[in-house]
């Protein structure tokens, strides 16, 4: 889980973790909060999501792919506004094969300076 105070120097000012996951017909499913940390409206965010190496991406929910990353980086939906205290637990991604949970957070991706949580 990435989560820095709303005052730092960091960009983050969402948190994000996952709150169940579930095992069906060998895929692993998770479902991922998020949630504002800060005093201002978030309007998007971007983040990652790094699978170990004898993982799959097999499906995801409520969160758009990023072009040009192999379903590496994502976004939330553009009409998930969060509110200072609010989260957003309506996304998802099912994983096929083992090797451990999902990463989920800013430090995976390539750009940071592209993000913007």
């Amino acid at each position: 889980m990435s989560e820095l105070p709303p005052f730092s120097n960091s960009p983050v000012t969402v948190t994000v973790k996952f709150v169940n996951s579930s095992t069906e017909n060998s895929n692993n499913n998770y479902s991922l909060e998020f949630t504002n940390i800060c005093y201002k409206l978030v309007t998007h965010v971007k983040f990652c999501v790094q699978l170990p190496n004898t993982a799959a991406l097999e499906k995801y929910w409520n969160m758009n792919p990023v072009n040009g990353t192999d379903n590496k980086q994502f976004t939330l939906p553009d009409n998930v506004r969060l509110y200072p205290g609010q989260s957003f637990a309506d996304a998802g991604i099912t994983v096929a094969g083992g090797g451990g949970e999902p990463e989920i957070g800013q430090d995976r991706c390539k750009d940071v300076r592209e993000l913007i949580w």
